[in-house]
């Protein structure tokens, strides 16, 4: 009998199929998570450089405040070296934020508070000119009415672009655990698929193991039980057990024959 897959083989078969389905799926959730993790970071790095640089820019302003109120009180050269280095870095930060950003609502605000920003250090330069002149009481004028009044604008748009940007850092979490609840959803899916798919090539083993083995057992009990009549077998299996069923069935016909000859001769 020509045997194309033993019984061996069929095992094979069956629990490397299953260990195949089970490296496919820790390989497609361990891809899933990685991309999920290489999203996530990469926004929340994005998001946390802008919300960064935005405060940097209120933290620029109140240094050149600071450092306007130094030269103005007390004509160190040094005060008035700072005021110009804040506000070189201020350029630079806005720059790099106005870069990164993508809402139309966050770059007219940011272009607004260049505006402001600008205003002071212009408003700074005269004061500064001022005090060469000798004029405390017109820059202390300028201080306290159109430098406070710039001072207290910056503040109120500083606090809109940070508060715009903590939403934008929520609303990228919110994406974030809804991308991830969507990721657990569909491992829980393709397991499932995997888990049916190894039951069903279990399944099949066993079956096709178990059947033509219960119907030698059951063509044994009748011989047993000395019943010849049939001993042909309904096994189709072309494996080690079909070897054995056919066997089996020579076997009976074999004694059938032998069974009728000793009739015969008495």
């Amino acid at each position: 009998m020509n045997m194309k897959m033993t019984v061996r083989k069929k095992l094979l078969a069956g629990f490397g199929l299953v260990y195949v389905l089970i490296a496919l799926l820790v390989g497609f959730s361990y891809y899933e998570i990685s991309t999920l993790d290489r999203t996530y970071t990469d926004v929340i790095d994005k998001r946390v450089t802008k919300l960064v640089n935005a405060k940097e820019l209120e933290v620029l302003i109140r240094r050149e405040v600071g450092s306007m109120r130094g030269y103005l009180l007390t004509g160190d050269e040094t005060s008035r070296k700072n005021f110009e280095k804040a506000h070189g870095e201020y350029k630079k930060i806005s720059e790099k934020l106005a870069a990164e950003l993508t809402r139309e609502e966050t770059k007219q605000l940011l272009a607004e508070l260049d505006l402001l920003e600008q205003q002071f250090y212009e408003l700074g330069q005269k004061t500064f000119d001022l005090k060469a002149q000798n004029k405390p009481e017109q820059y202390i004028a300028l201080v306290t009415t159109t430098g406070r009044d710039l001072t207290t604008q910056f503040d109120e748009k500083v606090n809109q672009l940070v508060a715009l940007q903590q939403r934008e850092m929520k609303e990228a979490n919110d994406d974030a655990s809804a991308s991830a609840a969507a990721v657990q959803r569909l491992i829980i899916i393709v397991g499932l698929l995997t888990a049916a798919a190894g039951a069903t090539v279990s399944y099949y083993i066993s079956r096709s193991l178990s059947r033509p083995l219960l119907a030698l057992s059951e063509a044994a009990k009748r011989i047993a039980a000395g019943d010849l009549t049939d001993g042909r077998l309904s096994v189709r299996n072309r494996d080690e057990i079909g070897a054995l069923a056919a066997s089996f069935e020579q076997m009976a016909k074999n004694l059938r024959e032998f069974s009728a000859d000793f009739s015969l001769a008495f």
